[in-house]
């Protein structure tokens, strides 16, 4: 297990696996359309490696420009909760190639991030 303590590292790790790995699997709050990691998925050969996504629109704080990027692609959901049923604020990132090659990425709005793979 990795502790990762700051934006920029976790940024860095996160173009890193989505350019190393075949398989992006992801589960979030909200996206933004401002940061070189969006920008790496975005590139054809990466937004092809996505199996299953999920991005919440809760807060509205999901940026517009990732929506249009992903608004017919139906390996990525939007997730929408009725107010009364609480908050969607998952941070969770598989990204794979096969059983024994992975990596996990997953924290909290505190930027407390842990990376656990399969070989530690």
């Amino acid at each position: 297990m990795k502790i990762l303590s700051s934006a920029n590292e976790i940024e860095k790790n996160i173009c890193a696996f989505i350019e190393k790995f075949d398989n992006i699997s992801m589960s979030v709050a909200w996206a933004s359309a401002n940061s070189k990691a969006f920008k790496v998925l975005i590139e054809e050969k990466n937004k092809k490696k996505i199996q299953s996504s999920t991005v919440g629109l809760h807060f509205y704080q999901t940026d517009s420009k990732f929506i249009e990027k992903f608004l017919d692609d139906e390996r990525l959901q939007f997730y929408t909760k009725n107010k009364d049923e609480g908050v969607f604020h998952p941070k969770i990132y598989l990204f794979w190639n096969n059983e024994k090659d992975w990596v996990c990425l997953t924290g909290s709005a505190n930027f407390r991030y842990y990376v656990a793979n399969a070989q530690n």
